[in-house]
Protein backbone atom coordinates (compact mmCIF):
# COMPACT_ATOMS: atom_id res chain seq x y z
CA UNK A 1 0.00 0.00 0.00
CA UNK A 2 2.67 2.25 -0.92
CA UNK A 3 0.21 4.39 -3.04
CA UNK A 4 -2.40 5.43 -0.41
CA UNK A 5 -0.59 8.61 0.84
CA UNK A 6 -0.90 9.69 -2.67
CA UNK A 7 -4.44 8.40 -3.54
CA UNK A 8 -5.62 9.47 -0.45
CA UNK A 9 -4.52 12.83 -1.03
CA UNK A 10 -5.52 13.22 -4.67
CA UNK A 11 -9.19 11.45 -2.97
CA UNK A 12 -9.43 14.07 -0.61
CA UNK A 13 -9.01 16.79 -2.55
CA UNK A 14 -11.41 15.88 -5.12
CA UNK A 15 -14.16 15.47 -2.16
CA UNK A 16 -13.12 18.34 -0.79
CA UNK A 17 -13.50 20.52 -4.17
CA UNK A 18 -16.76 18.47 -4.76
CA UNK A 19 -18.31 19.83 -1.62
CA UNK A 20 -17.29 23.22 -1.25
CA UNK A 21 -18.73 23.81 -5.00
CA UNK A 22 -21.81 22.71 -3.71
CA UNK A 23 -21.58 24.47 -0.46
CA UNK A 24 -21.13 27.72 -2.60
CA UNK A 25 -23.51 26.93 -5.19
CA UNK A 26 -26.08 26.90 -2.49
CA UNK A 27 -25.61 30.30 -1.25
CA UNK A 28 -25.60 31.50 -4.51
CA UNK A 29 -29.07 29.85 -4.75
CA UNK A 30 -30.19 32.52 -2.50
CA UNK A 31 -31.25 36.04 -3.00
CA UNK A 32 -31.62 39.06 -0.44
CA UNK A 33 -35.09 40.83 -1.98
CA UNK A 34 -33.20 44.32 -1.81
CA UNK A 35 -30.84 42.40 -4.59
CA UNK A 36 -33.80 41.69 -7.06
CA UNK A 37 -34.69 43.33 -10.39
CA UNK A 38 -38.11 43.96 -12.05
CA UNK A 39 -38.61 42.51 -15.41
CA UNK A 40 -42.15 42.68 -17.01
CA UNK A 41 -43.31 41.40 -20.06
CA UNK A 42 -45.56 39.40 -22.29
CA UNK A 43 -45.35 35.57 -21.82
CA UNK A 44 -44.11 34.06 -25.26
CA UNK A 45 -43.75 30.59 -24.07
CA UNK A 46 -44.02 28.45 -21.37
CA UNK A 47 -42.71 24.82 -20.39
CA UNK A 48 -41.23 22.43 -17.68
CA UNK A 49 -37.96 21.44 -18.47
CA UNK A 50 -36.85 17.51 -17.50
CA UNK A 51 -33.84 17.08 -14.92
CA UNK A 52 -31.55 15.68 -17.68
CA UNK A 53 -30.64 19.69 -18.18
CA UNK A 54 -31.08 21.24 -16.00
CA UNK A 55 -29.74 19.24 -12.75
CA UNK A 56 -31.63 16.62 -10.60
CA UNK A 57 -35.12 18.49 -10.61
CA UNK A 58 -37.46 20.20 -13.02
CA UNK A 59 -37.23 23.36 -14.11
CA UNK A 60 -40.55 25.50 -14.66
CA UNK A 61 -38.74 28.09 -18.34
CA UNK A 62 -40.57 31.53 -19.11
CA UNK A 63 -39.83 33.13 -21.71
CA UNK A 64 -41.39 36.24 -21.74
CA UNK A 65 -40.44 39.57 -24.85
CA UNK A 66 -40.43 43.48 -23.39
CA UNK A 67 -40.10 45.95 -25.89
CA UNK A 68 -38.27 43.36 -28.12
CA UNK A 69 -36.34 41.70 -25.53
CA UNK A 70 -36.56 38.31 -24.98
CA UNK A 71 -35.70 37.08 -21.44
CA UNK A 72 -35.66 33.33 -20.47
CA UNK A 73 -36.65 33.28 -16.70
CA UNK A 74 -36.02 29.59 -14.74
CA UNK A 75 -36.80 28.45 -11.31
CA UNK A 76 -37.47 24.67 -9.85
CA UNK A 77 -40.69 23.82 -11.40
CA UNK A 78 -42.93 24.68 -8.07
CA UNK A 79 -46.70 24.11 -9.56
CA UNK A 80 -47.72 20.80 -7.67
CA UNK A 81 -47.47 23.64 -4.71
CA UNK A 82 -48.35 26.10 -6.25
CA UNK A 83 -51.31 25.41 -8.14
CA UNK A 84 -51.29 29.27 -9.58
CA UNK A 85 -48.24 28.80 -11.85
CA UNK A 86 -50.29 26.27 -13.90
CA UNK A 87 -52.88 29.43 -14.88
CA UNK A 88 -49.94 31.49 -17.05
CA UNK A 89 -50.24 31.23 -20.24
CA UNK A 90 -48.73 32.46 -23.70
CA UNK A 91 -49.51 36.15 -23.89
CA UNK A 92 -50.57 36.36 -20.23
CA UNK A 93 -48.41 40.28 -19.06
CA UNK A 94 -46.83 39.61 -15.77
CA UNK A 95 -44.23 41.48 -13.97
CA UNK A 96 -41.30 39.04 -12.06
CA UNK A 97 -38.32 39.62 -9.81
CA UNK A 98 -35.56 37.83 -10.69
CA UNK A 99 -31.60 37.46 -10.54
CA UNK A 100 -29.11 37.09 -13.09
CA UNK A 101 -27.76 33.69 -13.87
CA UNK A 102 -24.23 33.47 -11.65
CA UNK A 103 -22.49 31.67 -14.19
CA UNK A 104 -22.84 34.00 -16.68
CA UNK A 105 -25.87 32.21 -18.51
CA UNK A 106 -28.19 33.91 -20.62
CA UNK A 107 -31.08 33.16 -18.08
CA UNK A 108 -32.75 34.67 -14.76
CA UNK A 109 -33.60 33.49 -12.02
CA UNK A 110 -37.51 34.17 -10.89
CA UNK A 111 -38.16 34.78 -7.50
CA UNK A 112 -41.96 36.20 -7.89
CA UNK A 113 -44.37 36.34 -10.37
CA UNK A 114 -47.49 38.72 -10.66
CA UNK A 115 -50.25 38.90 -13.06
CA UNK A 116 -51.59 42.21 -12.37
CA UNK A 117 -52.93 42.67 -9.24
CA UNK A 118 -52.66 38.69 -8.36
CA UNK A 119 -49.39 37.30 -7.02
CA UNK A 120 -48.75 33.99 -8.52
CA UNK A 121 -45.50 33.31 -6.97
CA UNK A 122 -44.37 35.35 -4.25
CA UNK A 123 -40.96 35.82 -2.73
CA UNK A 124 -41.79 34.35 0.31
CA UNK A 125 -43.05 31.02 -1.38
CA UNK A 126 -40.03 30.39 -3.36
CA UNK A 127 -38.08 31.02 0.21
CA UNK A 128 -40.24 28.39 1.79
CA UNK A 129 -39.93 25.96 -1.50
CA UNK A 130 -36.30 26.23 -1.46
CA UNK A 131 -35.97 25.32 1.68
CA UNK A 132 -37.06 21.94 0.88
CA UNK A 133 -33.67 21.31 -1.24
CA UNK A 134 -31.44 22.24 2.40
CA UNK A 135 -30.75 18.94 3.01
CA UNK A 136 -28.02 18.77 -0.03
CA UNK A 137 -26.26 21.57 1.89
CA UNK A 138 -26.07 19.23 5.26
CA UNK A 139 -25.15 16.51 3.45
CA UNK A 140 -21.85 18.21 1.18
CA UNK A 141 -21.10 19.84 4.52
CA UNK A 142 -20.61 15.99 6.06
CA UNK A 143 -18.54 15.40 3.24
CA UNK A 144 -16.23 18.41 3.57
CA UNK A 145 -15.59 17.49 6.85
CA UNK A 146 -14.81 14.38 5.84
CA UNK A 147 -12.76 15.23 3.19
CA UNK A 148 -10.56 17.07 5.78
CA UNK A 149 -9.99 14.56 7.77
CA UNK A 150 -8.94 12.27 5.14
CA UNK A 151 -6.71 15.28 3.69
CA UNK A 152 -4.96 15.43 7.44
CA UNK A 153 -4.72 11.63 7.27
CA UNK A 154 -3.34 11.90 4.24
CA UNK A 155 -0.80 14.22 4.77
CA UNK A 156 0.63 13.11 8.03
CA UNK A 157 1.15 9.69 6.07
CA UNK A 158 2.69 11.44 2.83
CA UNK A 159 5.03 13.24 5.67
CA UNK A 160 5.92 10.22 6.96
CA UNK A 161 6.34 7.87 3.44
Amino acid sequence: MKDFPGFALVMSLLLFGGSAAVIYGAKWAHQEKDDLYKVSGVVESIHVESGYRSGSRKKMVLQITNHGVLHHLTQDDFTRSIPALETLRQGDEINTLVASDVLFRKIERVWEIRRGDEILLSYEQTLELRKAHTQQRVISIAALVAALVLLRISIKRWIKY
